[in-house]
């Protein structure tokens, strides 16, 4: 079924929100100016903007809108695609983001039902060029314990959550500043990032949990520069698996093909908890 369309917003990419992003992953890289290239799916941080306390919902997201009011109670975010038009996004320039409701279908798997919704998200410049073209995909499903420990008990401070390695992987760390941090960058309230006590009675799970899009935009910017500066045309996101606060990953990246690499994550128990694979715009032989 399609549902429903918001209205296109005016937002500015927020140069504030981009070198908060940085202090948290890249804190000894240059600060990104107005007018440089927003680097790929940082639009995640750049474009957030706070809802309406009015219409949150009792998980600390926005109220659902029409076409998924009756959708069960954790929502997780899946995955999916992010498009890069040759003509980038910049930092501090004005944009038009529109966010459309698709598809919501039915569906079963190994864990149970559950509901499946699309969201296509557009960016346009202010000449109307389309910058960014994104799809999202939101499962829905009802609260049932997880089946993955998680650390209990006090957790320590890790410091910077990115420690690059000598083989060119890097490591993954996190505790709750690291969540909170992030949680505020993307303008997220979803209690299952920050509410211990939510996340472990109200949804089930052993503990809080980390950003898909943490990891993902980790993963990405590791494509990013074992590609030596390329133009990224496209990024494909989806998380496999929950890896909560405290949990360790290795992420690396690996040429899959010659204008494709592939970056995972793992945690330390096996687990590939996410993939992202980033397409590049065919380099200039002349």
């Amino acid at each position: 079924m399609a549902a429903s369309c918001e209205q296109p917003l005016m937002i500015r990419v927020d140069t504030e929100r981009v070198h908060g992003i940085q202090a948290l992953l890249q804190p000894d890289a240059p600060l990104l100016k107005p007018g440089d290239v927003l680097p790929p799916l940082w639009h995640w941080i750049a474009l957030a903007r706070w809802p309406d306390v009015a219409v949150t919902g009792h998980d600390g997201h926005p109220r659902r809108p029409e076409g998924l009011e009756d959708t069960p109670t954790r929502r997780m975010f899946a995955g999916g695609e992010v498009t890069f038009a040759q003509v980038p996004a910049r930092v501090g320039e004005q944009v038009t983001v529109q966010t459309e409701l698709g598809d919501v279908v039915q569906k079963s798997g190994r864990s149970g039902d559950f509901v499946l919704a699309t969201f296509t998200t557009t960016v346009r410049n202010l000449a109307g060029k389309l910058v960014i073209s994104e799809q999202q995909n939101v499962v829905y499903t009802d609260p049932r314990p997880a089946d993955l420990g998680a650390p209990d008990g006090a957790l320590p401070v890790v410091g910077r959550p990115l420690v690059a390695r000598a083989d060119g992987s890097v490591d993954l760390l996190t505790d709750p500043t690291v969540l909170l941090r992030f949680s505020a960058l993307t303008a997220n309230a979803h209690r299952i990032h920050y509410d211990l006590g939510y996340a472990r009675e109200v949804e089930k799970l052993p503990g809080l949990l980390v950003h898909g899009p943490l990891i993902n935009l980790a993963l990405a910017e590791l494509a990013r520069t074992a590609s030596h500066g390329r133009v990224v045309r496209r990024v494909r996101h989806r998380n496999l698996s929950p890896l909560f606060v405290g949990q360790p990953a290795v992420l690396a990246a690996t040429t899959t093909a010659p204008d494709e690499i592939t970056a995972e994550a793992t945690s330390d128990d096996g687990r590939t908890t996410s993939r992202v694979v980033v397409d590049f715009h065919e380099e200039d032989k002349s």
